[in-house]
């Protein structure tokens, strides 16, 4: 890197990104701090004052944290697409904003540039027949919320009226529930209904039956942090379990998780991987706003030298570990 650009980190409603609880937000001014002793000048600026009255001066970075607030997130994206088309460099990056809460465009962008995702396919309604089980996920969600085995479509038809239900507006229900009594009688009113009633996006992904924990990785940079997450007691799922434990990873796994963190090209990343014979997959990806349980809780992490994996005492701060991965990152770009 030849120059030092200003980076600006922008707050939506004055916040950061996420702390251990859902809510909260990234200590600002130790996040600030750490970056600027690593040489990096910042400034942190509102959403809103950056759209509406511009950045300062000099920034050739943003640093952008997701909301969880669909329509605020949506805002961050409208902003983060224009830098980006401007020439300012967006941290993490523009995709894996625009990856958040999104499973379907993770798919996607795993199919364009190799990533080792899952296998999975992109619906809005239950197309055709298959005949093995599979993973029905809503593309928004966090933890094992809308997720559910599936092994026909009349079960996904079932999933996806539901869905449509909660996506009801109060101001449209009235005329919704007409339009859809009127399709009963009426062939005009069957096709109304068919194309303006909510439709849910959803993945299926193939179900891997046996698989009895995964692996829910973060890695900032060249530090890798790691957890293991059994399944809950008849169930498919180990996210949301509370079966969690902190043991040695595999080497395979920590350079896994580290080329994929290369190849997706970002500067930290969570992400939930399972184990399938010999090799590993991705089955979701995130870089903003994902939650820090496994950091937080870690008494080690792992970094890779010369001489190979060395564990770490994880004496980081959640701010410390993200001002790490990006003065590293931006170093080596």
């Amino acid at each position: 890197m030849t120059d030092i650009k200003k980076i600006a980190i922008v707050t939506v409603f004055g916040k950061f990104s996420q702390s251990i609880n859902y809510h909260t937000s990234l200590k600002l001014d130790l996040f600030v701090s750490e970056l600027e002793s690593e040489g990096f000048p910042c400034v942190t600026i509102d959403l809103f004052d950056a759209m509406n009255n511009g950045l300062p001066k000099g920034c050739g970075y943003i640093i952008v944290g997701g909301h969880p607030d669909q329509e605020a997130h949506r805002a961050l994206c409208d902003f983060s697409y224009v830098c980006e088309k401007s020439g300012i460099k967006v941290l993490p990056s523009l995709d894996t904003l625009l990856c958040y809460e999104n499973k379907g465009l993770q798919g996607l962008l795993s199919l364009r540039y190799d990533y080792a995702f899952v296998r999975q396919s992109y619906h809005c309604s239950p197309d055709g027949e298959f005949q093995e089980t599979r993973v029905y996920k809503t593309v928004s969600g966090a933890g094992s919320s809308g997720v559910a085995l599936v092994t026909n479509p009349k079960q996904i038809l079932k999933l996806s009226a539901l869905g449509s239900i909660k996506l009801v507006k109060a101001g449209s229900a009235l005329r919704l529930l007409k339009m859809f009594l009127a399709s009963f009688i009426l062939e005009s009113a069957r096709a109304r209904f068919k194309v303006l009633r909510p439709h849910v996006r959803f993945v299926l992904q193939r179900f891997q039956a046996g698989l009895d924990y995964d692996y829910k990785v973060i890695v900032f940079f060249n530090r890798v942090y790691v957890l293991k997450r059994y399944v809950r007691d008849g169930d498919f799922r180990a996210s949301g379990s509370g079966n969690f434990f902190f043991e040695e990873p595999s080497e395979q796994l920590l350079n896994f998780s580290l080329e994929q963190t290369r190849k997706i090209n970002v500067p930290y990343l969570a992400m939930d991987i399972i184990p399938l014979g010999d090799e590993f997959k991705i089955i979701e990806f995130q870089s903003v706003h994902f939650g820090p349980y496994t950091q937080v809780n870690a008494e080690y992490y792992y970094e890779k030298s010369v001489d190979g994996w060395q564990r770490c005492k994880a004496d980081s701060s959640l701010e410390q570990d993200y001002a790490h991965a990006i003065s590293k990152y931006l170093l080596h770009i």
